[in-house]
């Protein structure tokens, strides 16, 4: 976002152009861009990746892998 805001893009180009709204583009602009990387998005499934892709190779459907995850620990949705 920085490189195309020096290049002379507006927030709005820049916006387009990354798929995103001009807000966010704002917020980064003007952002500590050290602190908005810090976050961590990885998913509550995760730790289970490893679960998941044998189960449903063994060929189990994936309600009776969600059965199995809630019983191993997780707590979110489908």
């Amino acid at each position: 976002m920085r490189e195309y805001a020096a290049a002379g893009y507006s927030k709005r180009e820049i916006a387009k152009i990354l798929h995103c709204g001009r807000n966010t583009v704002t917020k980064y602009l003007n952002g500590d861009y050290e602190s908005l990387c810090k976050r961590d998005y990885r998913s509550g499934m995760d730790q289970f990746y490893d679960d998941i892709i044998k189960e449903l190779n063994a060929g189990v459907s994936r309600k009776d892998v969600y059965c199995h995850l809630l019983k191993k620990g997780y707590m979110g949705k489908h």
